[in-house]
Parts: C-alpha cells; sequence; structure tokens
C-alpha cells in the first residue's frame, strides 16, 4: 500500500495511503495552505500517465470521510460526491 506525504517545512501536513483512500491531516480544515496541500489529490486525477477518474474516499483523520469537517475545503477543489460512508472526488471540469 502506498503513502504520499506532504510537508510545509519539514512538518508532515498530510499523509495519503492508498492512493487517497485514507488521509491524515496534521492541520485545520481552513489551514492558509489547503490548495498547496491538496496538490498531491489533484496529481491522481491530472497526471499524463494513467490518471484515475475518481478517488474513493474512506476516512478522514481515521474517521468515516462522509463526516469530516474537510468535506468544505476538498468541495472547494474538486467535485465531491457522497456516498454511505466514503466521498469520491473527481476532477473540477471548468
Amino acid at each position: 500500500d502506498s503513502a504520499h506525504i506532504v510537508y510545509r517545512g519539514t512538518t508532515p501536513v498530510l499523509i495519503s495511503r492508498g492512493t487517497g483512500r485514507h488521509l491524515e491531516f496534521s492541520v485545520s480544515p481552513d489551514d492558509r495552505d489547503m490548495a498547496r496541500i491538496l496538490e498531491v489529490l489533484h496529481h491522481f486525477l491530472d497526471r499524463a500517465f494513467n490518471p484515475r477518474r475518481r478517488l474513493q474516499i474512506e476516512t478522514i483523520n481515521r474517521e468515516a470521510a462522509a463526516d469530516s469537517p474537510y468535506l468544505a475545503p476538498l468541495r472547494s477543489f474538486f467535485d465531491l460526491t457522497v456516498d454511505f460512508n466514503r466521498i469520491s472526488l473527481y476532477r473540477r471540469v471548468s
């Protein structure tokens, strides 16, 4: 299972496991750098080789993703659907 870690300086601010299935933030949902922090998720959807059609997120900070306070910032940067306890992120279509 893969992990991607986003740092601010030397401090990890986001750990993504399982290609985004499990996210762990160490910053608040209204952090001023949220756009930059979420770039790793954009990478999964926008990369040139084998981009994902969607990311299914099951947990955020070890709780059901559908109940997370991080839904608001995620919704700001992605098209998002809630399905029971998990969420799906899609590349935003302009």
